[in-house]
């Protein structure tokens, strides 16, 4: 089990240490899932001030998306000074390891969508939602189905190795879910309606709901997956999908050392 941590990532003495705090109850971890709007991030959030309280530490709230925006922010600055488009599609096929096709495709879009106001990352925008589903899956997973796991998995489980509460906050893909499996996290799934996913979205970014963002492979993986160990709609008041995480998660670090 802890040799094929490596394969994301994590080095087996980090992992065995991070094993070893949860097989103690010394710590608690959860990794979540969810759609667009389902509120992942909030919920996140809200179970590590809970754990805090319970006396686990509050823990640190990572984000699958954090490596994601930090290599688009990298993206932006090599296009944004690159004198051309072919210019930009070899600096990032070169700079990024990206394949030619996929630094065509993020070039073109940056070029022509931006029209020259070259955005963030950060910012929530149908052209970045794209750019960030396009570049996590067309130039990265389908190299390599891993990639983002060996960006994003080690720093939780630093966490843990640490003797710190940690959850991770936007699995996409059964491979992405599988670590936090072997290794005894406990894997949630934030089910939201449609009709209130687009009210969000509206009220949120101030967009209308776009069906080939929200529909994407990125974003429907997981829709038939059933080895979370927790579903639980988050439609109406958080706090009570709070709690309904926490009634799950206390009994299943509790679990773990049986």
């Amino acid at each position: 089990m802890l040799a094929a941590s490596a394969a994301w990532g994590v080095e087996p003495s980090m992992a065995q240490e991070a094993v070893a705090n949860l097989r103690s109850g010394r710590v608690a971890s959860a990794v979540f899932s969810g759609k667009l709007a389902s509120g992942k991030d909030s919920v996140a959030d809200a179970v590590g001030v809970r754990l805090a309280e319970l006396g686990l530490g509050q823990a640190r709230v990572h984000q699958t998306s954090e490596p994601m925006r930090r290599e688009l922010d990298e993206i932006i600055a090599i296009v944004g000074a690159a004198p051309s488009e072919d210019d930009a599609v070899l600096s990032l096929a070169r700079e990024q390891n990206l394949s030619y096709l996929a630094s065509v495709e993020i070039t073109r879009v940056l070029f022509e969508k931006t029209r020259g106001a070259l955005p963030k990352a950060s910012e929530r925008t149908d052209t970045n939602r794209y750019l960030l589903q396009y570049l996590a899956d067309e130039g990265r997973r389908s190299a390599d189905p891993d990639y983002w796991v060996r960006k994003f998995f080690p720093t939780l489980m630093a966490d843990l190795a640490e003797g710190r509460s940690a959850l991770l906050s936007g699995i996409r893909h059964p491979n992405e879910i599988l670590p936090a499996q072997v290794l005894g996290i406990m894997t949630v799934r934030l089910a939201v309606s449609r009709g209130v996913q687009e009210n969000r979205l509206r009220g949120r970014d101030g967009l209308a709901p776009n069906p080939a963002l929200i529909d994407s492979v990125n974003e429907c993986a997981l829709d038939g997956f059933v080895g979370f160990n927790l579903v639980v709609g988050n439609d109406d008041d958080m706090g009570a999908t709070v709690s309904c995480v926490i009634d799950h998660l206390i009994p299943h670090v509790q679990g773990l050392l049986d």
